[in-house]
């Protein structure tokens, strides 16, 4: 079992597209490559960390696209994510969670996924890392050390799993606020 995330697929959604230059022709080359994308990788019983972002459509489309997608979901809800209420996400049983933030621990690492960058989070002066979506382009050089945007249009439209994540932060620089920066 692996650990991925992802965010901002924004399927359904045909001006992304144009804004944000995806290399797709047309609506429905975009969600049947993203979908294709997402299942190459993340197994049926795979965690996966969606940070917001998932669809511009009704509950019924998006309860036919989380019926073909993979993973058990973790969801962070994002600004677009008007089909989201209580009863709906019950009701889709792939979901163990949703909400705005989530704080997690992988192989003793603290993380703190949310939809929008942020400067400061749970623990960041002790090394935790922030992972996030929202910005359709690279805001890195913005950001306060361990942080990764990964929003689709960042990673090649591929989810990335907790080791790729582990890679790239070891070449960002440490958290302006560490208590200690030898970490």
């Amino acid at each position: 079992m692996e650990t991925w995330f992802f965010s901002d697929a924004h399927f359904y959604h045909k001006r992304a597209i144009e804004m944000c230059n995806r290399p797709f022709s047309s609506l429905e080359e975009m969600n049947e490559g993203l979908i294709k994308n997402i299942n190459s990788l993340v197994k049926k019983n795979d965690i996966f960390y969606y940070l917001g972002d998932l669809a511009f459509a009704g509950p019924e489309v998006v309860e036919k696209l989380f019926n073909r997608l993979n993973g058990q979901w973790y969801y962070i809800i994002g600004n677009h994510d008007k089909w989201v209420s209580p009863n709906f996400m019950k009701s889709i049983n792939k979901i163990k969670w949703w909400g705005d933030q989530k704080d997690i621990k992988i192989n003793g690492q603290y993380i703190t996924l949310n939809h929008y960058m942020m400067n400061v989070w749970n623990k960041s002066h002790y090394g935790a890392w922030h992972l996030y979506g929202h910005s359709h382009f690279d805001v890195s050089e913005h950001s306060n050390g361990k942080t990764m945007n990964v929003c689709a249009d960042l990673i090649n439209y591929f989810p990335v799993n907790f080791e790729q994540v582990k890679s790239y932060m070891e070449t960002r620089p440490s958290n302006w606020n560490m208590v200690d920066k030898k970490i």
